[in-house]
């Protein structure tokens, strides 16, 4: 699933980034401002931090053999994840929400 909502929130995360290249910060901070442009940014963020989270997972369950290293390896690739997403979605609200936070 996450897969292929990844797809045209990608797109839509790389036309939103590339349009605000060589805007004056103000007309930037508009623009991921705007509660669609904002929307679509925290959406991308949660669909793709938690298709890496999946991702890794399934690497590690393959290859970490050792019940203790994996469930190490589990956990910190969870909290990594939130960690990576949390970071994105503050930024987002910030900027979205202005001076309330």
């Amino acid at each position: 699933m996450t897969a292929v909502s990844n797809v045209p929130l990608v797109v839509a995360f790389t036309i939103i980034v590339a349009s605000l290249a060589g805007r004056p910060y103000a007309e930037a901070v508009a623009i991921v401002s705007h509660p669609l442009v904002a929307i679509l940014l925290i959406l991308a963020i949660v669909s793709v931090t938690t298709h890496m989270r999946m991702g890794v997972q399934i690497i590690i369950e393959d290859y970490v053999h050792a019940k203790g290293w994996k469930i190490a390896a589990l956990i910190a690739n969870t909290f990594y994840a939130v960690i990576v997403a949390v970071a994105c979605l503050y930024a987002i609200l910030k900027i979205g929400l202005g001076r309330i936070l």
